[in-house]
């Protein structure tokens, strides 16, 4: 996904002062992985609420040593049945907003 150049701008306004190689964010939805201003801005996806069209579960893994880092992303199948069984099951208070996601 590209980075609009006010989002690289923004990015600039909000961490200053940055002094580091790597940093990881989450909660977005979305994987990205951008470099700006020396910095590698890794985004972890999404376990179960992606927002594309990939449905699979998303983590990465930090593989570090003395030399250097690598991160390696993971995709797993989600079984979207057995959440919407699970969520029906807990009686959850928002269960009609949660399938929405799912159904």
């Amino acid at each position: 996904m590209p980075i609009e150049s006010t989002q690289t701008d923004e990015i600039a306004d909000y961490y200053p002062d940055l002094n580091a190689d790597l940093i990881f964010d989450g909660h977005a939805h979305l994987e990205n992985d951008h470099t700006f201003f020396g910095t590698r801005f890794v985004t972890l996806g999404s376990v179960a609420n992606s927002a594309n069209d990939d449905w699979r579960a998303k983590y990465v893994i930090l593989k570090a040593e003395s030399s250097g880092y690598e991160v390696i992303r993971r995709r797993v199948a989600f079984d979207y049945d057995l959440l919407v069984s699970a969520i029906k099951a807990a009686r959850h208070p928002s269960e009609a907003f949660l399938l929405r996601f799912y159904t």
